[in-house]
């Protein structure tokens, strides 16, 4: 639905409003028909002709009057049965606002020429004449007071105060004298009020017998808890601040309590006026975030006397409760461990398609909060049930967190496709055996309370381009069942201050909620040395260092950094790696398995002697593959297998890439190598 802008397009005749609006418009007219007759016993003169067209002459005020008697269904516009003045009952969405917002005389009289200034062209023009302007079609403070001869004093500042303006449904603006202020309704009212189809509000809106996401609450949040809602069913109206990361289940925690009162929620912005209107308009408890100033903010909602509860993250708590004059009673709400995690899939949408250990296990693969499990399994349930189903889609469901800061990467190599020496091998192992053992090491032997925020797993894989670093993080990904993600640079670091860090603090929040590795690759350019601080640019570069450090070492997923200039890391990044992994050129007893397995022997001539090769050219793992594939390509232009031929010109090739020139023995043909046409070498 397209929202209307404030300044609404009205029409000199449109569709006929909803009943309730007829009757609204229809019973104002009498009122301004004694405001007319009022100003002509005051002497008020008709405009000459030097300024037709700039005001509105007084025949065409008792015209406008006479036509919108006639349109609304009335034929006297002077009698006032039936008027605002008048006991009547309104139906539709103004009855509705009226009755919720206890709109008086004069609230009503304000409503209604609001109204009708926006939906008929007549009324603005009437309400211009009457404001002494053609050009003022909005009715003023001013005019409200005179149509419902308000007296001087008091009672004139009442509207300002009233609900139907504290909460967002009228709005009085403007910088002068109070009595000069305009009247509007609060623009997105507007189509609701004339009843235009699917104009309801965009806000999040839920009743107490709407379908509730499970909750998993922790039992010192089940104390807290308790202890609201006692307080509220004795009446006293404490607010709840809910405290937790995001995805935690707090807004579905409110929900629970503010059901078991009898109330629904309204959620979805951060307005504190739209939150109390809406709340007014569904007769529902308010879900609130806060924004800007704490203390502005939260003056606008302190004195709800409905259920309401605040949902922060735990570094905004402190900061709000201080700005709060009641204390109020607070709910903390942690990520839920693995038995939790499996009780809500139980729970969930899919929960009866789960076979017996498939619950456990999507818990112990994706770490999601509860918000992304009742995401994933809402996803799934729509689908048609097959093996594989929700994995595929809690894998989507976690890469949508990432928010283009990182690029899944393919898990095309296995375990038996790594080369790497035995210490590396033994140390490669390790790492495994750390992340499937975590669990019974640091939960049921209880070490992990002497290690603190040590729950993670962090890498460090170094050496020269082309040794396996990134392969080895992909078949670690493999090993463990999950997703690999590898870190944007581009997209992370800002020259803004500030943005860098909030970036990172993204990332590494999106992969320990999805279960996902990460890889910085050439971390150095993020995790460098710090420096003697000589400008801001220095101090604020050492900030970014520090910041990193601080996360990495609180994150309990699965961080690996790359590198091949280990000597640029900062020192307080070695100290906090489980593992660092120095990956070697390969040897040649390496080489020679890196060729056997790289080759595709089918599409190899006899005459392919690996040993040969490994011996001739010392060259990483990276660079054997670039060497296979261009290799391969010239054999397949020339409609042959691949030969030996084939294999040193890709070698001589690769060699030449990096600068240097070809050694002596790089450069001599083995004997016996034949050229991919068929004819043996001969030098010189």
């Amino acid at each position: 639905m397209e929202v209307p802008s404030r300044d609404v397009t009205v029409h000199e005749q449109g569709p006929s409003p909803p009943v309730g609006v007829h009757a609204l418009l229809h019973g104002v007219l009498p009122l301004l028909a004694s405001a007319l007759r009022r100003q002509r016993e005051r002497g008020r003169s008709a405009g000459s002709d030097l300024l037709s067209g700039l005001l509105i002459e007084d025949g065409e005020a008792e015209s406008l009057l006479a036509t919108l008697d006639r349109d609304l269904g009335r034929s006297e516009p002077s009698k006032n049965s039936e008027s605002i003045s008048a006991p009547r009952e309104l139906v539709g969405f103004v009855g509705q606002v009226t009755t919720r917002f206890a709109v008086d005389r004069v609230g009503e009289i304000a409503l209604a020429l609001a109204l009708g200034v926006e939906v008929d062209g007549r009324f603005a023009r009437l309400v211009g004449y009457l404001n002494d302007h053609p050009s003022h079609v909005r009715p003023t403070l001013g005019l409200v007071w005179e149509v419902a001869e308000v007296p001087v004093g008091p009672s004139r500042i009442s509207l300002l105060q009233a609900p139907i303006v504290r909460d967002a449904v009228l709005e009085v603006s403007g910088d002068g004298p109070i009595s000069t202020r305009e009247v509007r309704i609060v623009a997105d009212l507007v189509p609701r009020f004339v009843g235009v189809p699917g104009a309801e509000s965009s806000l999040r809106v839920t009743k107490p017998s709407d379908g509730q996401a499970p909750v998993e609450i922790q039992e010192e949040a089940q104390v807290g808890a308790q202890a609201w809602l006692q307080a509220a069913k004795r009446g006293a109206g404490l607010p709840l601040v809910i405290e937790g990361p995001p995805g935690s289940g707090r807004t579905s925690l409110a929900r629970l309590l503010f059901g078991v009162l009898g109330f629904g929620t309204v959620s979805g912005t951060r307005d504190p006026r739209v939150l109390r209107r809406e709340a007014r308009l569904h007769g529902a408890g308010i879900v609130a975030i806060p924004q800007g100033d704490l203390a502005a903010w939260w003056a606008e909602l302190a004195d709800v006397r409905w259920p309401i509860a605040v949902v922060v993250s735990p570094e905004e708590g402190a900061a709000l409760r201080a700005v709060m004059s009641d204390e109020p009673v607070t709910v903390r709400l942690d990520v839920p461990d693995v038995g939790a995690r499996a009780r809500l899939w139980r729970a969930s949408a899919v929960g009866q398609l789960l076979g017996p250990n498939d619950a456990a296990l999507m818990a112990a693969r994706f770490p999601f909060t509860p918000s992304k499990i009742n995401r994933a399994a809402e996803r799934a349930a729509q689908e048609p049930w097959a093996e594989g189903l929700l994995s595929q889609i809690c894998r989507e469901v976690a890469a949508a967190s990432f928010d283009g800061l990182a690029r899944r990467l393919p898990k095309v190599y296995r375990r038996e496709d790594l080369v790497l020496p035995m210490e590396l091998e033994q140390e490669f192992a390790l790492a495994l055996s750390w992340v499937h053992h975590r669990q019974q090491v640091l939960g049921d032997w209880k070490l992990g309370r002497r290690l603190a925020d040590r729950w993670g797993l962090t890498l460090l894989l170094a050496g020269p381009p082309g040794t396996g670093k990134t392969m080895a993080a992909q078949v670690l990904a493999q090993e463990l069942e999950t997703d690999i993600y590898r870190v944007d640079l581009s997209q992370v670091v800002s020259k803004y201050i500030g943005e860098t860090e909030k970036h990172l603090g993204a990332l590494l929040t999106a992969a320990q909620q999805s279960g996902a590795v990460l890889l910085f690759d050439e971390a150095d350019a993020l995790f460098g040395r710090r420096s003697e601080v000589r400008d801001a640019r220095d101090r604020y570069a050492n900030i970014e260092v520090g910041f990193l450090l601080q996360r990495i070492e609180e994150h309990e997923g699965i961080v690996l950094l790359s590198t091949n200039r280990m000597g640029d890391m900062d020192e307080a990044f070695q100290r906090r790696f489980q593992f660092v992994l120095s990956f070697p050129l390969p040897d040649r007893e390496l080489r020679t398995h890196i060729w056997e397995r790289l080759l595709p022997w089918e599409a190899c001539t006899d005459g392919v002697d690996v040993a040969v090769l490994a011996d001739r050219f010392r060259l990483s793992g990276g660079q054997i593959r670039n060497a296979v594939v261009a290799a391969a390509f010239l054999a397949a232009s020339e409609d042959v297998k691949i030969g030996q031929g084939h294999l040193l010109a890709a070698l001589r090739r690769e060699v030449l890439k990096t600068g240097r020139v070809l050694r002596a023995e790089e450069r001599e043909d083995p004997a016996g190598a034949v050229d991919p046409r068929g004819r043996r070498r001969v030098e010189g």
